[in-house]
């Protein structure tokens, strides 16, 4: 993932400025605290601001797709006959009735 150097930036200059040192060291303490930081917002599975507004798209486009839909819906069932009874077909579960014993005649 990459992350916002800004941020970073911000963060790193925040620190060297309490820290205040100078030269050879300062650069070394800038590269150290940006893997730091860096490390961190990984850790923490951070989205980029671009990750997240293609996922906002994505749900509101499902969204007004599942309105649209839910309106068809609304129409057809609107303009299907009140008293008709919703198709249904019968399943077979695959079994079969066992066989009935014949009736023995009460023949004296």
């Amino acid at each position: 993932m990459q992350v916002d150097n800004e941020l970073i930036d911000r963060i790193t200059n925040g620190v060297i400025g309490v820290v205040g040192k100078v030269g050879e060291t300062r650069w070394e303490m800038i590269r150290l605290i940006r893997e730091a930081v860096q490390e961190g917002v990984e850790h923490f599975d951070i989205v980029t601001r671009e990750e997240f507004d293609v996922v906002k798209r994505m749900a509101s486009d499902t969204r007004i797709r599942l309105e649209e839909a839910e309106a068809r819906l609304a129409a057809l069932e609107a303009v299907q006959p009140a008293t008709a009874k919703p198709a249904t077909k019968k399943v077979s579960t695959g079994r079969r009735k066992a066989p009935t014993k014949p009736k023995a005649s009460t023949k004296s």
